[in-house]
């Protein structure tokens, strides 16, 4: 079996969890299948060979602008699969046997303007065309496989749930100075995190506990979004106790993590659960949104709650606080769910499908 493996984005100066994911998902299909001819097309000359382990496969740059428009001009038309990691099949070409990836659809949630209303349309277009012409589509959840469905008309019998897996933190080999105890959020500061929901539950556990606690945000600050977080910060009079800490590298994220009393993510729209993987992997107990693909992944391995209700998430906080049986229950269910989403598990069924043709498993 040849497979041809489009790997967009890739050589990106700081990469974000798509860039981060479609890597990760590269290197398991290799160790997968040492003995497979893999070719990886890259859109452009990559500054430094990819990281890869040994295996059967070569890197082919598409040297395209866009692999939309111009990426069908480069890639070999012969291939047995062709594997999309991000949800685009160039136009003007339908590939025999494909697979196409569904990661989620934020986007069509976060349009307010006409500008982004009108990209998130030509998106959501892209989208539906590549599931059309996609052999099977593969969703990083259940909860996002519901949506593939449900949004864009893709026949269920067509789409299939393989969770992913998730980058494990290095140790902790440098601190951060930052007050003890905390709360922790880490990720892009957008609405659809629900850090304004964290804070008001926050302002809900200080106003009914006498246990001295801080809130630390990790993220990349700016923005309108940012600055309405500041203002309320300010209301609520929380400014000693809630801190911006901006962007953190991995070495000081892994302290971070580790330190915290609880991580809390109890986003509003996610096609997975990553950082709740993360975290539960070191031994940090975890607050997350009893709703979708964050629910899906935690399953009983964390406080699940209400993303819209503050005062539940509060209390949330204040049982991981005073309620030791608790905190010592979701730190060893959370290290063993943890376990259970690897690379190598999603590129073993990934490979599946495409061996069990016409079928899926």
């Amino acid at each position: 079996m040849t497979i041809g493996l489009i790997l967009d984005p890739y050589g990106e100066r700081q990469p974000g969890g798509l860039g981060r994911s479609i890597f990760e998902i590269a290197r398991a299909l290799i160790r997968a299948a040492p003995h497979t001819a893999l070719t990886i097309y890259l859109k452009k000359d990559p500054a430094q060979p990819p990281a890869f382990p040994p295996g059967a496969w070569t890197i082919r740059p598409l040297r395209v602008r866009s692999v939309l428009f111009s990426g069908a001009r480069r890639i070999d038309k012969g291939l047995d699969w062709y594997l999309f990691l991000t949800s685009v099949i160039p136009l003007w070409w339908r590939p025999k046997k494909s697979i196409v990836m569904a990661f989620d659809f934020a986007y069509l949630e976060e349009a307010t303007t006409l500008q982004s209303r009108l990209r998130a349309w030509l998106l959501y277009y892209v989208h539906r065309r590549s599931f059309r012409l996609a052999t099977t589509v593969v969703a990083i959840s259940h909860a996002t496989a519901h949506e593939v469905t449900e949004r864009f008309g893709i026949p269920p019998e067509k789409v299939v749930a393989i969770p992913i897996g998730f980058i494990p933190l290095t140790a902790a080999t440098e601190s951060y100075e930052v007050a003890h105890p905390y709360f922790f959020f880490a990720g892009v500061i957008k609405n659809r995190k629900n850090i304004e929901g964290i804070i008001r539950a926050f302002g809900h556990f200080c106003a009914g506990t006498a246990e001295p606690h801080h809130l630390v945000l990790a993220g990349k600050t700016g923005g309108q979004y940012y600055e309405r977080l500041r203002a309320l910060v300010h209301e609520l009079g929380l400014q000693e106790k809630v801190l911006f800490i901006g962007y953190v590298s991995d070495a000081e994220l892994s302290f971070l993590y580790r330190n915290a009393t609880a991580f809390v993510f109890p986003s509003h729209i996610e096609g997975f659960g990553m950082p709740i993987l993360e975290a539960m992997d070191v031994g940090t107990p975890v607050i997350t949104s009893n709703k979708g693909a964050l629910a899906e992944v935690a399953g009983d391995a964390a406080l699940l709650t209400d993303p819209t209700d503050h005062e539940a998430l509060a209390r949330a906080m204040a049982r991981l606080v005073n309620d030791p049986t608790t905190r010592r229950e979701m730190v060893q269910k959370g290290t063993q769910r943890a376990a259970q989403f690897t690379w190598e598990r999603f590129a073993r069924r990934l490979l599946a499908c495409m061996e069990q043709d016409p079928k899926l498993p």
